[in-house]
């Protein structure tokens, strides 16, 4: 995608964002040197989208970790111009394939706005009759200049995990 303002490179496969480049800035994402490109695996790195769980799956340890939207082709169902920027809206709907994994309807949309800044909306519609509880996550792998050298505030006294790639 080349917009007036930044470029960026989005893939159908998982509608998974693996560039974004204000013009005149360094890239903004981080791609592992360990992505395969394969239909049946997932990139690695950029922003994946991660739907309808998040992490491995509580009830099936053997599923897709983070989901089966991240492994699925999405629709581009439109691209609009906006001053210095670009909107693309995608979108993921439930199948056969995804209702014997996840048996739910759904409708799924997916809006990148590249320009300056990189905007993302995903919204979940329930297309069917029967409530369903899932999550969701946007999870951006940023590039940074040195692990060694960065810091994060505000977390103190918060649980996490911690896993680099390579």
């Amino acid at each position: 995608v080349t917009a007036p303002a930044a470029t960026a490179e989005i893939y159908l496969h998982g509608a998974h964002i693996t560039h974004f480049q204000p013009n005149g800035h360094r890239p903004v994402l981080m791609m592992s040197r360990m992505t395969a490109f394969q239909p049946d695996k997932p990139i690695r790195g950029g922003i994946p989208l991660c739907w309808p769980w998040f992490g491995p799956r509580a009830d099936d340890p053997t599923a897709a970790i983070h989901g089966f939207a991240r492994l699925s082709q999405w629709t581009l169902d439109s691209i609009t111009p906006q001053d210095d920027a670009v909107a693309l809206t995608f979108s993921l709907q439930d199948t056969p394939a995804t209702q014997s994994i996840w048996p739910h309807p759904f409708h799924l949309r997916y809006t990148v706005t590249v320009g300056r800044s990189l905007s993302l909306a995903l919204e979940t519609t329930n297309s069917g009759t029967q409530p369903f509880t899932f999550t969701q996550a946007l999870h951006p792998y940023f590039v940074i200049s040195d692990i060694r050298q960065i810091s994060i505030t505000g977390l103190e006294n918060t649980q996490y995990s911690e896993r680099l790639y390579h």
